[in-house]
């Protein structure tokens, strides 16, 4: 496991930013907490977890070098990930990451896993207990991880408009007045 820099995720980071402008600017018709616990703490980390295992460390590293103090400390069994992370792991390991995804309690914390594998795959994977898959190859870990990271930052924002339309009620209809 390391922990690196929002810099190292561009996409994340201004997902982030553009989330809190939204708010800023809205806090008027917002008389509630807007975030959840875990989202709160997703919003005010400055780093981004990412752990491997070690037959991936060296590939890994070999292909981008921002990773170099990476280590592998993943275990399937181990539940005490917290967000933002990103776990690697190799496409034949697919089945483990199901069933351990399938164990887990949906409670929110949100975690994005990086299948690797030897062909680029962009077969969208629907998100799972607040799960976020994607395939990439080694060569796009970076690219792929920021991805990730920033389908769930948007995921966020989805749970904050789905509060503005059960209090305000449906767009469509107020817009259609004007």
């Amino acid at each position: 496991m390391a922990e690196y820099g929002t810099e190292l995720f561009p996409a994340f980071r201004h997902g982030c930013a553009a989330i809190q402008g939204i708010l800023t600017q809205g806090k008027s018709i917002f008389d509630e907490p807007v975030f959840n616990e875990t989202e709160r703490k997703m919003f005010n980390q400055w780093r981004i977890q990412l752990y491997t295992t070690s037959s991936l460390m060296d590939e890994i590293k070999a292909f981008n070098k921002k990773l170099e103090k990476l280590t592998p400390e993943f275990i399937f069994q181990e539940r005490n990930i917290s967000f933002p992370a990103v776990v690697i792991v190799n496409e034949g390991q697919r089945n483990k990451i199901e069933q351990w995804i399938s164990s887990l309690d949906d409670n929110g914390s949100v975690i994005c896993v990086l299948l690797v594998s030897k062909e680029q795959d962009t077969t969208y994977i629907a998100p799972r207990f607040s799960v976020f898959q994607s395939t990439t190859t080694i060569s796009d870990i970076m690219e792929a991880a920021d991805d990730l990271l920033e389908r769930a930052i948007f995921a966020v924002l989805k749970n904050i408009v789905g509060k503005c339309v059960d209090k305000y009620g449906d767009p469509t209809h107020t817009l259609s007045k004007c």
